[in-house]
């Protein structure tokens, strides 16, 4: 019942941010055709989504009778819980069986890789497995305890000197939401790939709650306008069979396409190597700003390896027998 309000309040602020916003965008669109003649040209530049910062901002003042429907959606919506009980679309049995399979600690129920499955695995193999992973790869180092909250104070300092040097390309909100970070590790966990002998597991460290996370989505933002510019990226499977079928015609019946996997290939990249392509890229590219409308500026190179030195180079992430 209070999450169903809650949704109500959430839905009732976009729609008041969304008429405020288009109320504002027509008043300027009206000074413009007061001020200037028309052109008749449009801007053809390709606008990037901007980056989300959540806000709590309300219109100061909201329309009324967006208020006065939703308060009356919160009205029918306690109406019909106070009259009908929520009723599982499941037995009682078969809730016992969820219930003793969540609380069950020899088990572990994680995704599968691919393929959308879920995996059952016994705790022991999955924990036996990550270790595994993590400690034949000489890109993850444990850390101890001491060692750990030494540099997570060194690292909070680094970061702040980082946002220092990049504030005056921020926007203040850009600037405000940056600096407002968490420094926890990461979680580290793994997911099972059924789809290969002896079920390896895929490490993953969710980066949520860590030092690292909101940057990681600001370089994700400064990078996509020379993302867009690689003419031979494939996104994923549907845009290669749109790319493939440009060649059909030059594709006989007895043609072999041939896939290569590389195992670990984002920790085999040498980061001194991987940080300099993607500088050189970046800098090739800069020309391609003015034909995008983006939320944020382009940067220095120099100051975009700085980023991605300290991003790539800092992401701790916990497991049950400590820091990685």
């Amino acid at each position: 019942m209070k999450n169903n309000i809650e949704l109500i309040d959430s839905f009732e602020r976009k729609l008041q941010i969304k008429l405020h916003f288009d109320i504002q965008a027509e008043k300027l669109n009206k000074l413009d055709r007061n001020s200037q003649p028309s052109t008749g040209t449009e801007s053809n530049k390709t606008t990037i989504e901007p980056i989300k910062i959540a806000s709590s901002w309300y219109p100061p003042k909201p329309n009324s009778d967006i208020s006065a429907f939703c308060n009356r959606l919160k009205f029918e919506v306690k109406n019909i819980s106070n009259r009908h009980k929520n009723t599982p679309n499941i037995s009682r049995n078969e809730m016992k069986a969820l219930h003793r399979l969540r609380n069950n600690k020899e088990i572990i129920i994680k995704p599968a890789d691919k393929g959308g499955g879920i995996v059952i695995m016994n705790k022991t193999d999955y924990v036996e497995k990550v270790f595994t992973h993590l400690q034949s790869n000489s890109t993850y180092i444990h850390v101890s305890v001491t060692e750990e909250s030494i540099k997570k104070n060194e690292l909070m300092l680094k970061y702040r000197t980082l946002i220092n040097e990049l504030k005056p390309f921020l926007t203040k909100k850009q600037s405000n939401w940056l600096y407002d970070v968490n420094n926890d590790p990461g979680i580290i966990y793994g997911l099972p790939k059924i789809h290969k002998n002896g079920t390896p597991i895929r490490p993953i460290i969710s980066q949520c709650h860590s030092l690292t996370n909101k940057l990681h989505t600001y370089l994700q933002q400064l990078l996509k306008i020379g993302e867009s510019q690689i003419s031979n990226l494939i996104k994923d499977t549907t845009d290669f069979l749109n790319k493939i079928k440009k060649y059909d015609d030059q594709i006989a019946n007895e043609t072999l396409l041939v896939t290569l996997d590389v195992e670990s290939l984002y920790t085999s990249i040498p980061l001194d190597l991987g940080i300099e392509l993607i500088i050189e890229h970046y800098t090739k590219t800069l020309s391609c700003w003015r034909n995008f409308e983006i939320d944020i500026k382009p940067i220095p190179p120099v100051l975009l390896g700085k980023i991605l030195d300290f991003t790539l180079r800092n992401c701790p992430g916990f497991i049950s027998n400590g820091l990685w």
